[in-house]
């Protein structure tokens, strides 16, 4: 973290909950804008804290793209979507 308090893009090692903690802010924000998916925007943050990747699965209407909108919104990125129909 730079003097200013800003992230310096690097994770801290072994702290996942002081991530968690600056990404407090962010998850306010989105979570304002997206209604009823408290739960789902934890794990969605968790694992960007962690580095990790993930697979949002689910019937249509759930609001997972428009949660991911809202993520990328925030953060000003791309996102891309891509659907498997089973067969």
């Amino acid at each position: 973290m730079s003097a200013g308090g800003e992230v310096s893009g690097q994770r801290p090692a072994g702290r996942p909950g002081a991530t968690l903690a600056r990404l407090a802010p962010t998850r306010a924000r989105i979570a304002a804008r997206v209604v009823g998916r408290e739960r789902e925007l934890e794990l969605i943050l968790a694992a960007v804290a962690a580095g990790r990747d993930l697979l949002l699965e689910g019937p249509p209407g759930t609001s997972k793209s428009t949660l991911l909108r809202a993520i990328t919104a925030e953060w000003a990125c791309r996102w891309c979507s891509s659907r498997a129909t089973p067969t």
